[in-house]
């Protein structure tokens, strides 16, 4: 995912998209049934000392992990996060988040770090699966552990995903393309909200429920920016309305990556077995809404 970057970069400046947050803990629908499939796990080292997370964000879960895997007593487990839509942030002595794609993996060599467990949160499947085992094999010292939630297609995030994404194409279609032209073009505000009301009400009358939690979100937005309109600048908000619109778009983007990024795991699974890697587990993680994704966890034992 090396040459698509833009929509992430903008999903962790835009924390109204942000997934997981400060929420990612135990109490998390996701993060609990997580934390206790990983309490039943045997690693080669139950006390790490050293983590590698691929495509970590801005590291909100890095407190989760230390949490799940607990380090030697006294000790503070090392993380090193990888994502190629952040900037390079040294948060402590013991967090570093590297700029970094985990299909290469090139500027987290500069660690030096014998990692214990290679972690991914709907991140490895985004790669391809050849690519991400020889990184990783670049960057190994020792054997790793290799854990990895994925997404895949018939998940409850899928499912979501794709009513939001149809919600966004009833939104973002080319009427709405140019509503926005004409605005960039006339600041007339007025008639772009005027167009929007009219473009909400067509959706609405559809009668589709499960649309209307994507709505709630955009209308909620959108009141907070027309509110806020003062026409003497309105130049600026005429700006503001459309960046957000653009916000909308990335976001679109977004939910297309991650529904074809859940037909992948197999592609990686199968990479696992074609180099003769012991996968330890691969299963079908479910929580009380349904199915959350596919776990897979493998040995990596570093080769020439």
């Amino acid at each position: 995912m090396q040459n698509k970057n833009t929509p992430w970069q903008s999903y962790w400046k835009d924390t109204s998209f942000d997934t997981f947050g400060a929420r990612f803990s135990d109490e998390n629908p996701i993060a609990g049934v997580l934390a206790k499939e990983i309490s039943s796990i045997n690693f080669l080292n139950s006390t790490p000392q050293s983590l590698l997370d691929l495509g970590c964000g801005r590291g909100e879960h890095f407190r989760w992990l230390r949490h799940v895997f607990p380090s030697l007593e006294g000790k503070t487990l090392k993380i090193t996060g990888v994502d190629a839509a952040v900037p390079d942030t040294k948060i402590d002595a013991n967090t570093q988040i590297y700029t970094d794609n985990f299909e290469s993996l090139i500027n987290t060599r500069r660690s030096q770090e014998a990692f214990d467990i290679v972690f991914a949160l709907f991140a490895a499947e985004y790669g391809n699966g050849r690519k991400l085992v020889r990184a990783l094999n670049n960057v190994a010292k020792k054997s790793m552990d290799c854990l990895f939630l994925m997404h895949t297609p018939d998940s409850v995030i899928s499912a979501k995903s794709k009513i939001s994404l149809n919600f966004y194409e009833l939104l973002l279609d080319k009427a709405t393309t140019t509503a926005l032209r004409i605005l960039k073009k006339s600041h007339d505000i007025k008639a772009f909200e005027m167009y929007v009301l009219g473009k909400i009400n067509s959706i609405v009358n559809l009668n589709r429920p499960e649309l209307m939690e994507d709505m709630q979100l955009v209308v909620q937005r959108l009141q907070q920016l027309f509110s806020a309109v003062d026409l003497r600048k309105k130049v600026a908000h005429a700006h503001a309305l459309i960046e957000y619109f653009e916000q909308l778009k990335m976001h679109v983007l977004r939910l297309e990556q991650q529904l074809k990024a859940a037909k992948n795991s197999d592609s990686l699974v199968d990479e696992l077995v074609k180099q003769n890697y012991e996968i330890k587990v691969d299963k079908c993680l479910q929580n009380q809404f349904g199915e959350v994704g596919r776990l897979l966890h493998f040995v990596l034992v570093p080769r020439i």
